[in-house]
């Protein structure tokens, strides 16, 4: 990214290489942002049943222990 990044902001390379190297970045930070967006809706899958349960008055300890492991287990 910093090459990439370096060609578009320097004057030694043609205008078509810049435009190549402008375009390649914008491709892979929107790559990026797909793969983060993937890995945080694993995340959110996993933990959004055992957060809720968490906040509830009357939960069972043990069976929030057993949440807690489980989503540690499958996020690993």
């Amino acid at each position: 990214m910093h090459t990439l990044n370096e060609i578009c902001t320097s004057t030694k390379f043609n205008q078509d290489a810049r435009f190549k190297a402008k375009s390649f970045i914008d491709v892979l930070l929107k790559y990026k942002i797909t793969l983060i967006s993937h890995i945080f809706l694993k995340i959110f899958i996993t933990t959004s049943s055992v957060s809720l349960y968490l906040q509830y008055k009357e939960m069972n300890v043990i069976q929030a222990y057993t949440l807690v492991i489980h989503s540690i287990s499958v996020l690993s």
